[in-house]
């Protein structure tokens, strides 16, 4: 008899589960979302909005000589950036980093000239061991020239810019 009274209470509590389940997916979540409504949605005729283009964007004059501090006048760090060139080198280049100021380049190198790593090395700039540079802002650049690095401080990008050179970076 105590196993017939078991069985029959087992089976209305599954009966309520089942009633319980059913009302709650019936009901829907009780989340944050269900409480969310949405606007209807209505159609107007208009007109396309004609997308202004932009002008391309471009440096301030040449300058023949500068520093530091007067690319950081004449330049900002966004327009700066959008004439670096980045060019891949096919590998990923690891080992020893070393730094070189655009003063020491400016004195080694002559206008429109390609300064790469191999280069500043055999210039005696950096040392024979370095496998990535990154060019320094230090000194004064009074030449274009075209300056490959891994490496750039954002016054080094803006000097070479600002004089009429490229900045390449290398990845």
């Amino acid at each position: 008899m105590l196993f017939i009274v078991v069985m029959w209470i087992i089976e209305i509590l599954s009966a309520v589960a089942l009633v319980a389940f059913a009302i709650g997916v019936l009901s829907g979540p009780k989340t944050a979302t269900a409480a969310v409504h949405k606007a209807p949605i209505i159609h107007h005729k208009e007109e396309p909005v004609p997308v202004k283009e932009e002008e391309p964007h471009h440096l301030p004059e040449i300058v023949e000589h500068i520093d530091a501090q007067e690319a950081d006048e004449m330049l900002s760090d966004e327009l700066a950036m959008e004439f670096v060139v980045v060019e891949h080198e096919g590998h990923r280049t690891i080992g020893l980093k070393g730094h070189v100021n655009l003063g020491d380049i400016d004195k080694v190198f002559k206008s429109g000239q390609v300064v790469t790593l191999e280069k500043l090395k055999a210039k005696g700039l950096v040392n024979k061991k370095i496998k990535r540079v990154k060019v320094l802002a230090d000194g004064v650049l009074n030449k274009p020239l075209m300056v490959k690095a891994h490496g750039f401080s954002i016054q080094a990008i803006k000097m070479i810019e600002l004089t009429g050179g490229t900045v390449v970076k290398l990845k």
